[in-house]
């Protein structure tokens, strides 16, 4: 939302049947996208699209795509709908991943592309086209997706990458355009309503998620959230997780996910607490949930073991080496000293039994 164009970086790791992601700069990108102004616009100082329209009015959507490049490129377009990661962050693909709620109007649903797969020679230019076409009904709110240009991974690289290793790494750059459909009257207040606890594993890691569900047609922005886990009827607390500005798309669930931190689960009875806030407005939810036998099993057998930090240990050591050396070096020092200053004074005595 808050960007113009956001240039993404998707990283296709063979092992995985999907794309992630991280931001990269427009100088990594073999083409540049420019969206054209729709007369629809409704905040022409934004540079994405914010549209309003009537019911099943229909109206059109142009992006220029260059090609940057000295070599012909292939582009790849779609729309999705807005969704919320587990990181507090607003996705506009990939949608599949994520979970919604109360999704009255998709954006995929309402949004014609025209044209899903764009050739273009070196420093060419094309249009790509999108129709849209406002619900039948009128709603509330917003409807929230985005338009998405990836460049296509050439043939030969994509069968390369085939027969490396599962290690292997592709970049596959593109950009997504936000794409903002407004209702007949805008939604001022947030509601959210508790999941169900789910106790999964991601990426190795064993995790408590506390769903949130945006049940409004609105963007709930600098949303701060805090969540912890103890045992049932106890005070102390087990995991904790943390997260402030973050973002939840309209519409959409937010599986908070409160970290174990590498620690191994027990089974037994628990108890969830969850605090979320967004500029004044506040919600507290608590939860209770059983970690089975099986399940407990099931998930530290199959978790990455957690690797300790032992730089605070290592620095100590070092210190302890340093200092010790110090002293091994100052004793010999003094030691020296002292043996010189007694054999000057034997000297001295013996001149003076002498005389």
């Amino acid at each position: 939302m808050k960007n113009k164009i956001q240039a993404f970086l998707f990283v296709a790791i063979s092992v995985c049947s999907f794309y992630s992601f991280q931001f990269v700069s427009a100088a990594s990108v073999d083409f540049q996208v420019n969206p054209l102004p729709s007369e629809k616009q409704v905040n022409q100082t934004l540079s994405y699209y914010d549209l309003q329209l009537e019911p099943k009015e229909t109206t059109e959507l142009v992006v220029q795509v260059t090609n940057n490049a000295d070599h012909p490129i292939v582009i790849d377009t779609n729309v999705d709908h807005a969704s919320t990661n587990s990181n507090g962050v607003v996705e506009y693909k990939n949608s599949q991943q994520f979970e919604s709620v109360n999704l009255t109007n998709d954006m995929k649903q309402l949004v014609k592309v025209q044209t899903e797969k764009l050739a273009l020679k070196a420093k060419e230019t094309k249009e790509l086209t999108y129709t849209i076409t406002a619900p039948e009904k009128n709603f509330d709110g917003v409807v929230a997706g985005g338009i998405n240009i990836v460049e296509e991974l050439e043939k030969e690289n994509e069968d390369s990458g085939k027969n490396k290793s599962s290690m292997a790494v592709q970049n596959q750059y593109g950009y997504t355009i936000a794409l903002i459909l407004h209702g007949e009257k805008e939604v001022t207040k947030p509601i959210i309503e508790p999941g169900k606890i789910k106790v999964e594993q991601v990426n190795g890691r064993n995790s408590i998620k506390f769903p949130l569900k945006n049940t409004s047609g609105m963007f709930i922005n600098k949303l701060n959230v805090n969540g912890s886990i103890r045992k049932m009827n106890e005070k102390e607390v087990l995991y904790t997780t943390k997260i402030e500005n973050g973002q939840q798309a309209p519409n959409s669930v937010y599986n908070f996910d409160i970290r174990t931190d590498g620690k191994n689960l027990s089974p037994g009875k628990y108890t969830a607490t969850l605090t979320a806030e967004s500029k004044g407005n506040k919600w507290k939810f608590t939860q209770n949930f059983t970690i089975s036998e099986k399940t407990a099993t099931d998930l530290n057998r199959t978790a990455v073991a957690e690797k300790k930090d032992h730089t605070t240990l290592y620095l100590i050591l070092l210190i302890c080496g340093i200092l010790l050396l110090l002293f091994i070096i100052i004793f010999i020092y003094i030691h020296k000293k002292n043996q010189k200053i007694k054999k000057l004074m034997n000297e001295l005595q013996k001149e003076d039994s002498a005389s």
